[in-house]
């Protein structure tokens, strides 16, 4: 979704309403954070 544009907040509200898990390993954070995604964003992922 960040690569396509979206709102951070329209990120963190599809998140929010989905009963998703992420895998979120300190290699997998790391990517996420070099393809832009916020703190914000993947604080709610934790």
């Amino acid at each position: 979704m960040i690569e396509l544009g979206f709102d951070e907040q329209v990120i963190i509200d599809k998140i929010e309403s989905t009963n998703s898990s992420f895998e979120t390993s300190l290699e997998e954070l790391k990517s996420l954070k070099l393809l832009g995604v916020t703190q914000n964003i993947i604080s709610i992922m934790i």
